[in-house]
């Protein structure tokens, strides 16, 4: 958010309206560069083997805690996709009707129930979990 905001200054961007609660409703996805580097990393978009699989953001129900510049919430200490079932520790993901809606590294959003190993990855050269 920090980066983008001075361009488009619209906070809006970054809430999801049918989540009351939270200011700020996503997560970025990072795992890929904590795994490489074994500390915080940026994403490094070159290395992205499969942008269509890859998982870039999401919706989240992770609450701000904090002040607002720390309000990009990541994964690489914590799973934001599907729950248990894709590695622990985990956040609440359910955000819409029982699921999220995930950005990919190519630029498409779908909406998914919980963590479907063929068409998601937090690697950057494999097909892998979150885990």
């Amino acid at each position: 958010m920090q980066q983008l905001y001075p361009y488009h200054k619209n906070k809006k961007l970054y809430k999801c309206p049918s989540n009351l609660v939270n200011e700020f409703c996503y997560f970025l996805g990072c795992r890929a560069a904590y795994i490489a580097t074994g500390h915080r990393a940026s994403v490094i978009r070159a290395g992205i083997k499969y942008p269509s699989a890859f998982v870039l953001s999401g919706d989240t129900l992770w609450p701000v805690t904090g002040p607002c510049e720390n309000c990009d919430k990541d994964d690489y200490s914590q799973n934001c996709v599907g729950g248990p079932a894709n590695g622990s520790p985990w956040v609440e993901w359910r955000v819409h009707n029982g699921g999220q809606n995930i950005l990919f590294a190519d630029g498409h959003v779908k909406w998914y129930e919980g963590y479907v190993p063929g068409e998601m990855t937090f690697r950057y050269d494999e097909m892998h979990g979150w885990q």
